[in-house]
């Protein structure tokens, strides 16, 4: 039996000491004497790991009689000692093709063993199914408990530095960079991942260097992905895991998140884990800690895309219309300027949402995981890097700010409101004898308009233009703003705005609306006397 290995371990390549990454200057850096250590070291040590384990396997093998089966409705192929009975998938119930397993090929390099047996798996699985017993789940898995099987399960145990881009839609992408410090991937295309990451985390202390020893009365479950997918699959799970940072981070759940994974080092493991499918339901226990995993068995879907703009042309011309009310009293005139809105808003917001969503249907949302504890495997988030003052520099990003929301609401409705605004400054500050009326056209023009700009160029200068702050040498705080032009190119851009003004149809179009502007406030200042 092997003694414990740690397969992750990351050295000095000058003293042998224990090596630290370094995020900042992605590197491996020794504590001990200070030495620096490339990214892509660890990977051609671990190379040379791989060569020798794969020989020792091939010369310890025929003391193993093994067996073989594939499935003839998903194709998973299951390695099990010769002679166990063993006639149907586990994993979708179809039968199973047996031969004499002769090769080396599919075994893992390192695994953690069984430290659960089976009736302890299902006696954990029993106690979830009782503690739930008014699900649909814990009805059919005590139907069919018996049918539980224990699995070595195929994974990639990864550690390394993560780079990557987090973007949100209609936005520029920004650059973070994280490191994984073991993790384990599914490799199996039969399995749930939501479901097998549900049971875990599993314990690395446990680690061991794979022997066949270890398969007396078990089955393994060969990986059945290959290099380029298994890649995909490691991307695919680190951006599942910092997806909730950079939602929070973005402040929305349309975020999408490309992972870079080329510089981790990664080893073939399998994980113990008991294996229950009843038709839809699907149930999982691990073997190492005994940890309770099941699946929804309802399939759910997100709320229909016409559900936002119904909403939000109600509320915007409800709150104009209280704002409305709160300078003029006749009711029927609030009334008709907010309905026109909410028309107005209906149309603009049902084209928008159906252009970007109308074609995707109902997306179906992921089944919930229910476990029997709320441990989870940890992941540190990555941390946004910006070059700044020459360097990159960890930054943290901010978008909606008080003040941004204060003024993004603010400005639209004091041009909406300006005419009234301006006549009662011209008025002493009085309101009576000011009537709404006479900024109709005015508020024809700015009632509609005030909306595109909330929801399009005011949460598109928010997203493009983040409040950048990052930690100086010296461990100030500071804000980052984007350097200033020199004053030739500044005065190069105003002749350039100033030929655009004068000798483009704008001028005629901003006269027009200082007219507009004039004459409404004039309107409001003597409406009776017209």
């Amino acid at each position: 039996m092997s003694q414990s290995y740690e397969p992750l371990n990351l050295y000095c390549a000058s003293c042998g000491a224990p090596a630290r990454f370094d995020i900042a200057g992605q590197v491996y850096r020794c504590a001990y004497c200070g030495g620096e250590t490339g990214i892509r070291e660890p990977l051609a040590e671990k190379q040379g790991f791989r060569r020798a384990h794969r020989e020792r396997l091939q010369a310890e093998r025929q003391a193993f009689p093994l067996e073989t089966a594939r499935c003839t409705g998903c194709g998973a192929q299951v390695v099990f000692p010769e002679g166990e009975a063993l006639t149907h998938c586990a994993f979708c119930g179809r039968s199973l093709v047996r031969r004499a397993y002769l090769g080396v090929e599919g075994f893992p390099e390192i695994l953690i063993p069984f430290q659960i047996t089976e009736d302890q798996a299902r006696a954990n699985l029993l106690a979830w199914c009782r503690k739930h017993r008014g699900r649909s789940e814990a009805r059919d898995i005590q139907k069919h408990l018996d049918g539980m099987k224990g699995f070595y399960l195929p994974y990639e145990l990864v550690k390394g530095p993560v780079s990557c881009t987090i973007s949100r839609q209609e936005s520029k992408s920004f650059p973070c960079r994280g490191f994984w410090d073991g993790s384990f991937v599914n490799t199996s295309k039969q399995l749930d991942n939501l479901l097998l990451d549900g049971m875990e985390p599993y314990d690395l202390a446990d680690v061991k260097e794979f022997d066949f020893s270890y398969l007396a009365g078990q089955r393994v479950k060969v990986r059945d992905t290959d290099e380029k997918e298994t890649a995909a699959r490691v991307s695919g799970e680190i951006a599942s895991r910092y997806r909730p940072f950079a939602a929070k981070v973005m402040e929305t759940r349309g975020v999408h998140v490309d992972a870079d994974a080329g510089n981790m080092v990664a080893l073939s493991a399998v994980l113990p884990a008991y294996y229950l499918r009843s038709g839809d339901t699907l149930a999982a226990v691990n073997g190492q800690t005994g940890k309770v995993a099941v699946r929804e068995k309802r399939q759910r879907h997100m709320a229909p895309w016409w559900i936002k703009p119904i909403l939000s042309s109600i509320g915007f011309p409800a709150l104009v219309y209280g704002i409305m009310r709160l300078f003029y009293a006749e009711q029927m005139a609030c009334l008709l300027v907010a309905g026109v809105l909410a028309i107005f808003l209906l149309f603009v917001l049902f084209t928008a949402y159906h252009n970007a969503y109308g074609g995707m249907g109902r997306e179906a949302l992921p089944r919930r995981i229910f476990t029997s504890d709320d441990t989870r495997t940890t992941v540190s988030p990555p941390t946004f890097y910006l070059p700044i003052e020459g360097r990159d520099r960890a930054v943290d990003l901010r978008f909606t700010t008080p003040l941004r929301l204060l003024l993004m609401v603010l400005v639209p409705c004091v041009v909406v409101f300006l005419p009234v605004i301006l006549a009662f400054i011209l008025n002493g500050f009085d309101y009576h004898g000011l009537t709404m009326g006479g900024a109709a056209v005015w508020l024809c023009l700015g009632v509609p308009l005030a909306p595109v700009f909330v929801l399009k160029f005011g949460r598109l200068e928010l997203y493009e233009h983040p409040v950048i702050r990052y930690c100086t040498d010296d461990g100030r705080r500071k804000r980052h703003r984007a350097p200033k032009k020199p004053w030739k190119a500044r005065w190069r851009d105003i002749w350039d705005t100033v030929k655009v003004f004068v000798f483009s149809p704008l001028i005629f179009a901003i006269l027009f609306v200082l007219i507009v502007l004039v004459v409404n406030t004039v309107l409001v200042l003597h409406w009776d006397s017209f």
